[in-house]
C-alpha cells in the first residue's frame, strides 16, 4: 500500500498529461481490483453514479468470455483522507485535463494501445532516481513491477493486515475470480 501510494502521489507531481493519464488508469485499476487490460475497456455508458458510488459495469471478463453471467456493478468511492488515491479525484483531473470530456466517444480512456500506452509510463515512472530509491527502501525491484502488479497489490491489501476485513467471496467477486 505504501508503495501504491507513493507512487500516485509521484505521478501527480509529474502532472504531465501522461502522468495524469497513468495516475488515473492506476487508481482506477487498484479499486475495482482489475485486470489492466479491463481498465482499458471502461465505456463511458457502463459507468454511472449511485448514491455516493460511482458504478462500474464491465460487459465481458476473462472468467467470463461471453458475457453469460449476470454483471453486477463495482462501486468506487471518494477517498477524502489521502486524495492522491482517491479514484474518483483521478478520474475527475483526468477529465478535465485531457481531451477525453467528449462524451462521443465510446471510451474512458480512448485509443487502441491504452494498455501499451500505461506500461510506457509505469516503466518511465521507476526510472525516476527517488521512485528506485524508494521501490529499494520497500524491498522493491522495479523490474519485478507490471500493469498486473496494482491487481495483485489491491487483492492482498483487502485480504490482509486486518481480521476486519472483507471475506474471501467478497474480494473473489471483486477481483472476479471464479
Amino acid at each position: 500500500f505504501a508503495v501504491y501510494k507513493f507512487l500516485c502521489k509521484k505521478l501527480l507531481s509529474i502532472g504531465d498529461s501522461c502522468s495524469i493519464f497513468a495516475h488515473a488508469y492506476m487508481t482506477i485499476s487498484w479499486n475495482l481490483i482489475c485486470r489492466a487490460g479491463n481498465t482499458s475497456t471502461i465505456c463511458f455508458d457502463h459507468m454511472d453514479w449511485r448514491e455516493d458510488a460511482l458504478c462500474v459495469l464491465f460487459a465481458q471478463m476473462k472468467n467470463d468470455q461471453l458475457g453469460a453471467r449476470p454483471a453486477d456493478p463495482r462501486h468506487l468511492y471518494a477517498n477524502p483522507h489521502n486524495p492522491e488515491i482517491s479514484c474518483v479525484l483521478a478520474l475527475g483531473i483526468y477529465l478535465l485535463c485531457s481531451d477525453v470530456p467528449n462524451f462521443e466517444l465510446k471510451h474512458l480512456f480512448p485509443g487502441d494501445k491504452q494498455y501499451d500506452r500505461y506500461q510506457k509510463v509505469l516503466k518511465r515512472l521507476y526510472a525516476y532516481p527517488d521512485v528506485a530509491d524508494f521501490l529499494t527502501s520497500q524491498s522493491v525491484d522495479p523490474n519485478d513491477l507490471g500493469t498486473h502488479s496494482t491487481r495483485k497489490g489491491a487483492a492482498t491489501y483487502v485480504t490482509s493486515g486486518t481480521t476486519a476485513g472483507p471475506g474471501m467471496a467478497a474480494v473473489q467477486i471483486r477481483c472476479g475470480w471464479t
